[in-house]
């Protein structure tokens, strides 16, 4: 038997008081990317400064200079969150870590000359919570919980299946929609290939 990759979608029943609380965390998290795009911007600015004054072309020929990775945004954010525990101490940092490994992902394809640079985000704009693991958050047959701002959250789901045989989630995703609001459950599921 082999694992499959599958995400399942849910349907989400949140209350007015979930959506509201999701914006804020929504607005948090666009912040969160904001600020890790400008640091990573200004440290390659100052590497750019650093080599014109070397007679370099560019940073990466200065020795010991290295872009800002992912990694090094993850350790911040243990600091970040210890310095504001009511704001993004408050949420689950498997969520925080989620948004920055978006940025990760847009740079690396900026980089490898597959996409545009990665862009500012409004907190209008940003809809998507990944959570990059699934401790912090719980979830049942009829609801997944986390918490957020020291209150635990729970949302109702509404499961058209049942999650495939032997399914592991990995990871998920809340998407706010105009009207609705959805629940994308990503993992491993067993897979018994058809013989033929």
């Amino acid at each position: 038997m082999t694992k499959l990759a599958h995400t399942h979608v849910l349907r989400l029943q949140p209350r007015a008081s979930h959506w509201a609380r999701l914006r804020e965390v929504c607005a948090l998290s666009a912040s969160l990317y904001n600020a890790a795009l400008e640091e990573r911007i200004s440290h390659y600015r100052a590497g750019v400064r650093r080599a014109e004054r070397l007679g370099l072309d560019r940073p990466s020929e200065i020795p010991g200079w290295r872009p800002i990775r992912l990694f090094d945004q993850n350790t911040s954010l243990t600091v970040i969150r210890r310095a504001d525990p009511s704001g993004y101490g408050s949420l689950p940092v498997s969520l925080m870590r989620g948004v920055l490994r978006r940025l990760d992902v847009a740079h690396r394809r900026f980089l490898s000359g597959k996409g545009g640079f990665p862009r500012f985000r409004s907190a209008k704009r940003y809809r998507t919570l990944d959570f990059t693991e699934i401790s912090g958050v719980r979830m049942t047959e009829r609801a997944i919980s986390f918490r957020a701002f020291g209150v635990m959250i729970t949302i109702r789901t509404r499961r058209h299946r049942p999650f495939p045989n032997g399914f592991e989630p990995k990871t998920l995703r809340i998407v706010l929609r105009e009207r609705r609001m959805e629940l994308h459950v990503a993992g491993w599921a067993d897979f018994e290939p058809a013989i033929r």
